[in-house]
């Protein structure tokens, strides 16, 4: 298919009384643009072939042809090139995206009783028709498996090693055995606060939960927002999202600095391969259950570990993408 453009001409008067000769340039006349690019022009053997008339660059999206030669797609120039395949692997992100009614369970991230990751795309480690997935994660809720009936906060924290999120959630209220408190999801969200966060490499969640002794949740809230703001950080009601990948675990070790007279009794970090990640946009959730000092008894005695259960929920989207021909 030809199109045409530009091509800048110029034309000379001889001035006699002067003996002056002056030039100045015509309008544009038009010629054939094969699609393509400079490479394509001279392989259809256009007469302006190696001339500076191949200087000419691409006419604007919007002219009615595909210069993949000049880096339209579908991504770049829809308007030329058609929409990009839909990304059949992912919800959309023309559409709205929001929380998942009935998140599915994603039981091989569950920790400590996860396995490896068994699906593909079509028989692909990632389908060539999607980009990279945008997602948002947090915390949902906290269940206290074994508990003495104090509050509880967590510190989450994750990096992909591009770009670092973290949140610290409110207290609970007293929690007993077998209680549970579900966070509001403007407290949990520690990946994709702002925004939902392209997301491209492995990705590695760190979860502590403290359980109030002394009550130093407000001097953890300012020690982490003091950080966050020193580095000029998004920041949400108690999370904070970061474009660098360490800044959020300083966030999070400054906020576990300040827990000085509470009890950090839940610890536990798992890595989400990156492959995964696009299979996470769908609506997903999964458990990290662990423990430790002690509950219940008397003095120590016929105690036992303390537990929690926290429920994980992530969702997103991704766009689709040009496949290679």
């Amino acid at each position: 298919m030809n199109d045409f453009r530009p091509i800048a001409t110029s034309w000379c008067v001889l001035v006699l009384a002067g003996a002056a000769v002056g030039c100045t340039a015509s309008a544009p006349s038009r010629g054939p643009i094969v699609d393509g690019g400079p490479d394509a022009l001279c392989a259809a053997g256009d007469p302006r072939c190696g001339s500076p008339d191949m200087l000419v660059g691409p006419g604007a999206c919007g002219d009615g042809v595909c210069n993949k030669g000049f880096g339209e797609d579908c991504t770049t120039c829809p308007e030329d090139c058609g929409q990009c395949p839909k990304c059949s692997y992912a919800p959309s992100c023309t559409e709205a995206v929001g929380a998942p009614a009935n998140a599915t369970p994603e039981a091989n991230l569950d920790y400590p009783n996860g396995g490896p990751w068994m699906g593909n795309y079509g028989g692909a480690p990632q389908p060539m028709s999607c980009g990279s997935p945008k997602l948002r994660i947090g915390i949902t809720k906290i269940v206290a498996d074994k508990n003495d009936g104090q509050s509880i906060y967590c510190i989450i924290q994750a990096s992909d090693g591009a770009q670092s999120g973290a949140a610290i959630t409110n207290k609970t209220s007293g929690l007993k055995d077998g209680d549970s408190y579900s966070f509001d999801p403007s407290v949990g969200v520690f990946w994709g606060q702002k925004d939902l966060a392209v997301s491209k490499n492995n990705m590695t969640i760190t979860y502590n939960c403290i359980q109030v002794g002394q009550d130093s949740w407000g001097a953890v809230l300012m020690a982490a927002g003091q950080v966050a703001g020193q580095a000029g950080q998004f920041g949400g009601q108690y999370g904070w999202a970061f474009g660098a990948g360490d800044i959020g675990l300083q966030a999070a070790g400054a906020a576990l600095a300040a827990t000085a007279g509470d009890n950090n009794l839940f610890n536990a970090q798992q890595v989400i391969d990156k492959n995964e990640l696009l299979d996470l946009t769908n609506g997903k959730t999964w458990t990290i259950t662990a423990g430790g000092g002690s509950c219940g008894g008397f003095l120590g005695i016929a105690s036992h570990a303390c537990q929690y259960t926290l429920t994980v929920e992530s969702w997103g989207c991704a766009d689709g993408k040009p496949v290679p021909q």
